[in-house]
């Protein structure tokens, strides 16, 4: 297969790693290519992780937009972990802002994720726009027994003010899950991937909280459909799949391995297509 630049076959490689061997990959094109790190950086996923605040005990999520070198800023105290002197910081206004989406998104969190961690950034673009992002990242319960798994999910804003109270919303929001299920025979079945998506509104606000009302329900209105498309792909194409090779194994149905993890990642992922780690 040829390629039109090193970026896109770099890119295209990494559609075929999991999850959580991509951050490691990549950092193997840039050895060999130092060039292409600015580009493929920005354009990568990578799995969300996790970061205590060490003045308030509290987790926030590390990602490239709270990323100073290799520190990275909570949203709770404004400060980098390890310390640095130098750190950019969202200005006064985006950062009053940034502190009242990470109080009113917590309920976002429960709601549809019951558990997990979740933090708010907001950073300053050039003009009138501004970046906002929710960053959440939820790990399956250590106390269910043959489950793991993590999901991480992004929804990345550029808000720009196109007339008097007036603002134009360019969301992309992707996800990325990893699920290992055991079956009785101690065969695991693991999922892995991701997909990306992206939506572009034109709403009013008149104040912070009606912005972030208007983020919130962009959030919400591409949630379900969202995370309904990731289990099409990932759970039932993976049952179908098994539930093939079984048949081609052994001529027909049966008690096998394959239907037992069938049925696991059913049982598991059938409660609620929204929260695929429950």
């Amino acid at each position: 297969m040829s390629y039109d630049s090193p970026v896109t076959a770099g890119l295209d490689l990494l559609r075929h790693v999991p999850p959580k061997d991509v951050e490691e990959r990549m950092f193997d094109i840039f050895q060999l290519n130092p060039e292409l790190t600015d580009e493929m950086i920005s354009a990568v996923d990578i799995p969300l992780k996790i970061q205590q605040d060490k003045d308030t005990h509290q987790d926030f999520i590390k990602c490239d937009y709270n990323r100073d070198g290799d520190s990275y800023r909570s949203p709770f105290t404004n400060k980098y972990y390890p310390p640095i002197s130098d750190g950019q910081t969202p200005s006064p206004k985006l950062r009053k802002l940034e502190e009242l989406a990470n109080k009113a998104f917590s309920s976002y969190l429960n709601l549809f994720f019951r558990y997990g961690t979740l933090s708010v950034y907001t950073w300053d673009l050039d003009g009138t726009a501004f970046g906002l992002g929710v960053f959440v990242r939820k790990d399956a319960d250590p106390k269910q027994e043959g489950f793991e798994g993590n999901i991480s999910c992004s929804d990345v804003f550029t808000i720009t003010e196109s007339s008097s109270g007036q603002y134009d919303y360019e969301m992309v929001s992707s996800i990325l899950l990893e699920i290992k299920v055991q079956g009785d025979k101690g065969v695991p079945v693991i999922l892995s991937g991701g997909c990306a998506d992206s939506k572009v509104k034109s709403l009013p606000a008149k104040n912070d909280i009606e912005m972030l009302v208007n983020v919130g329900t962009m959030i919400e209105d591409n949630a379900a459909n969202f995370m309904e498309h990731v289990k099409q792909i990932y759970v039932s194409k993976m049952t179908e799949i098994l539930s093939y090779t079984k048949g081609i194994a052994i001529g027909g149905p049966g008690n096998t391995p394959q239907d037992q993890l069938a049925a696991a990642l059913k049982a598991h992922m059938a409660s609620n297509s929204v929260d695929l780690l429950v």
